[in-house]
């Protein structure tokens, strides 16, 4: 596709134009493509910096440490209604995330200690009440197919809007009951 994009087409300049294909767009779609093969031709390449051996090692440690961690806490404390089961835990999938972002990824604006706290708070937020909100009697029949699209596009507004954008806080936003389905 990037060399159809880059390469002189049997389409003169004039036409693109007037199908709507201005240059500038056009540059931006190949640029889009080339990220996609690992290349960047932006002023300065905005990939990331390879990480030591070292980096990696240390990361994937404190990882697992800390998943591990989460997991004997959700096994072994009572909580309200008694100990976390399968129906209820506090390992969900956007740990993951938010470890490879929170111990690999450290210098990323997205990976700071504000955006992982109140990424995760208000998403999860969001999360309740949009599951609570489709709960309504009016609304439950459009439950399966709104309420994840609600959830997960309020949050990433809310989160925009206080500048704590926190991608693993996304998953967060699934309304909750979803989950037991």
């Amino acid at each position: 596709m990037t060399a159809f994009l880059t390469s002189n087409s049997n389409i003169p300049e004039s036409s693109q134009q007037s199908i709507g294909m201005s240059k500038s767009y056009k540059d931006s779609l190949v640029r889009y493509f080339l990220k996609w093969k690992g290349q960047d031709s932006g002023p300065t390449d905005s990939r990331p910096t390879q990480p030591t051996f070292q980096t990696t090692c240390t990361s994937t440690l404190i990882t697992f440490i800390s998943l591990v961690i989460t997991a004997y806490v959700n096994q072994s404390t009572e909580f309200i209604n008694g100990p976390l089961t399968e129906t209820g835990s506090l390992l969900i999938g956007s740990l993951g995330a938010t470890a490879v972002l929170l111990y690999h990824a450290i210098d990323s604006p997205l990976a700071q200690p504000s955006n992982l706290f109140w990424g995760h708070l208000i998403s999860a937020f969001i999360g309740v009440s949009t599951s609570k909100v489709f709960d309504l009697e009016a609304l439950h029949p459009h439950k399966l197919t709104l309420a994840v699209p609600v959830g997960v596009a309020l949050a990433i507004f809310a989160m925009g809007l206080t500048n704590t954008m926190h991608p693993p806080g996304g998953c967060d936003s699934f309304p909750c009951d979803f989950w037991k389905r």
